[in-house]
């Protein structure tokens, strides 16, 4: 339950510090109005003895990077906020109760380390339907660094930038430099994250860094300090609408634009703008199709089909007075269920899963036209299934089954449509497991990198499939 102010011993809305009688004692933290009632454990088990006092620190967290191009979010409904990672039931829309912190106005907030999953309202319309930014994001607390943020280039560690005031900047580094080896420990072939571990330490711990630059190799000496743990998350992916000189206003009251998963229909809306037409949308990375009512007497019009949507990406799409022809494309819907009816909710299905079937409809194909869907397990091709049509119109469904009737194994699946011989839509989902999220291939800021093994896991052996 969260704690309240009467089950305090001693609290402050100004002073930087408590007087305590001789205990142990929980810390608690309250940023602002928002988020009154749900206070954030600093830390818990503090011992206090007379005449020694504790200091607790407050320094980890998440900050937040947002794209130029990103409308403002709406100062009353806007906001953005963490939750526990996989702390959700998958598929349902989160809201502010399940968050450990959130903001209408701040561009950081204080976190207890942990892994977070980070979410996004713009404004009012959205404002049952949060779009999660990030995925697992790790918050660490304190640690000691040099203060630079680089990335993997051409095979060698590039120094993106110093930090300002940062040792690494008050030592000289300069953006560009090549870290060579860090305490002669060469760093040729490390992964970032590798890179990253090595120039970390104890706070106050010396580092030597063999740096090139211009032709030229350097050491220069630095001392750690310490780091707040702040992980970096950024607001870049989105579509922009590009209207043709054709195309009316949308009604403010009841005329709208936006983006649905790729072949799901435009009632399932990922997110979307009411009354305006010019801003872009932000959105997760994924497939999309965009759609435009433009007043309250029309069905929202198709604008654009299938649109992929690539991480720290701005995609423009064309929008003109009519609706796109789809050609050849002729499915209208796209569905995958498990063997117990139930639907594939946020990626994943239970383990046990025997039998996946998916299930399409088409229109207007002409006699001969060749649907079907292929099948991958940890990307291989396990089955394909498929035929022409013999009506313009009509259902099937394809099932991916083990041939003894077992339940199929654990892991990353893949199922594409295939139409004419060419993929179009490709569904991930996973068995036991989420399907894994898109990764972000920035720069990794020293202190927001992850910690822990990169070694790739092996393949996993598919069961036999039957037709």
């Amino acid at each position: 339950e969260p704690v309240t102010k009467e089950q305090m011993v001693n609290w402050t809305k100004t002073a930087d510090a408590l007087v305590l009688p001789p205990g142990d004692y929980d810390i608690y933290w309250v940023q602002d109005y928002d988020t009154l009632d749900i206070p954030i454990l600093l830390t818990r088990g503090v011992k206090v003895s007379a005449g020694q006092p504790v200091a607790v620190m407050a320094d980890s967290g998440v900050r937040i990077e947002v794209a130029a191009w990103v409308p403002a979010r709406d100062a009353d409904y806007g906001w953005w906020g963490a939750a526990s990672a996989d702390s959700l039931a998958a598929g349902e829309p989160v809201t502010t109760d399940q968050l450990v912190n959130w903001t209408r106005t701040a561009e950081a907030l204080l976190l207890p380390p942990g892994a977070y999953d980070i979410y996004w309202v713009q404004n009012y319309p959205n404002l049952d339907k949060p779009i999660i930014i990030a995925q697992g994001v790790t918050v660490s607390g304190a640690f000691g660094g040099i203060g630079i943020e680089i990335g993997l280039r051409d095979g060698v560690i590039k120094v993106v930038t110093p930090l300002a005031g940062g040792a690494a900047d008050l030592a000289g580094i300069e953006a560009g430099d090549i870290i060579v080896a860090v305490d002669g420990d060469s760093l040729k072939g490390k992964t970032l994250d590798q890179a990253v571990a090595r120039l970390r330490g104890a706070i106050g711990a010396a580092v030597t860094l063999t740096i090139r630059r211009d032709d030229a190799e350097l050491e220069i000496a630095i001392e750690r300090a310490a780091v707040s743990a702040a992980s970096l998350v950024r607001v870049n992916t989105g579509i922009q609408p590009v209207l043709a000189a054709d195309t009316p206003p949308l009604d403010t009251d009841t005329g709208w634009w936006g983006a649905t998963p790729a072949w799901q229909g435009p009632d399932n809306r990922v997110n979307w703008s009411e009354g305006q037409a010019d801003d872009p949308l932000v959105l997760p990375p994924g497939r999309y199709d965009i759609y435009w009512r433009l007043d309250s007497s029309g069905e929202p019009e198709l604008k654009a089909r299938d649109v992929s949507v690539a991480l720290g990406s701005l995609i423009e799409v064309p929008i003109g007075l009519a609706s796109i022809v789809v050609t050849p494309t002729v499915v209208v819907a796209f569905e995958l269920r498990s063997d117990d009816g139930s639907d594939v909710v946020g990626g994943a299905l239970p383990e046990g899963v025997k039998e996946i079937e998916v299930r399409y409809e088409w229109e207007n194909a002409a006699i001969g036209h060749r649907l079907g869907v292929r099948w991958l397990f940890d990307d291989q091709v396990v089955l394909e299934q498929g035929e022409p049509v013999a009506t313009a119109a009509g259902e099937t469904k394809w099932a991916l089954k083990s041939d003894d009737g077992s339940a199929l194994p654990q892991g990353a699946y893949r199922v594409e449509l295939m139409e004419e011989g060419e993929l179009r839509l490709p569904v991930e989902f996973g068995i036991g497991t989420a399907s894994e999220p898109a990764v972000d291939a920035e720069p990794v800021a020293e202190d927001a990198a992850r910690e822990g093994s990169v070694d790739e896991p092996k393949p996993k052996q598919p069961a036999k499939i039957e037709n």
